[in-house]
């Protein structure tokens, strides 16, 4: 599991480097299945480093976590409109596809948390607010709760980029062009709340 790469030097290359190296990993064979020596031997330091930097592999599961959410939350995205916001959401989530496998793998491996990975969401805080407009402005339907209309719809698309293999199937979709399916069925849905 080594990556030829430049040897990181300093705290903070090797901190990233390591960070980089168990994203890599974690997310492609799962948190449990890797050790930190295989972490260490990716990122090209020594092992004993995990230890001094992160303390131990949970730790560094975390931060590695921490990683990819704020890699996720500063990309751009164009929040002129709810249409624009959900589809550059989409494309955000595309990315870095470490983060959407990191997640799985931690639900998977059952890694246990000590609470919500954070307390405030940007992405969904703004849509909430357009959830809102489109509200007031008599485009969607007013009695659903913005929150949990947003959170259903991420939840939704999340549940498509992991699991479209058995779930286009299982909707009747050609799975042939999964993004256009994928696109019809959230279509479909999105236009049941708007009026």
């Amino acid at each position: 599991m080594k990556k030829k790469n430049k040897k990181p030097h300093g705290r903070d290359e090797v901190e990233t480097a390591l960070i980089e190296a168990a994203a890599d990993l974690f997310s492609k064979h799962g948190i449990n299945a890797v050790s930190v020596r295989d972490v260490a031997s990716h990122a090209g330091v020594n092992h004993g480093l995990i230890h001094v930097y992160f303390g131990s592999k949970d730790n560094l599961r975390q931060r590695t976590h921490e990683y990819l959410l704020k890699k996720l939350w500063n990309t751009k995205i164009n929040f002129d409109d709810l249409d624009s916001a959900l589809l550059s959401g989409d494309q955000v989530l595309k990315k870095d596809k470490r983060f959407m496998d990191f997640i799985l793998r931690e639900v998977t491996d059952n890694v246990k948390d000590k609470g919500p990975v954070a307390n405030k969401f940007p992405f969904i805080e703004r849509v909430v607010e357009l959830v809102k407009k489109e509200q007031e402005n008599g485009k969607m339907i007013p009695d659903i709760d913005p929150y949990s209309l947003v959170v259903g719809l991420v939840a939704m698309r999340i549940s498509f980029i992991t699991f479209r293999r058995f779930l286009l199937p299982a909707a009747g979709k050609d799975f042939k062009d999964p993004e256009k399916a994928t696109s019809e069925i959230m279509d479909e849905w999105f236009s049941i709340l708007k009026k």
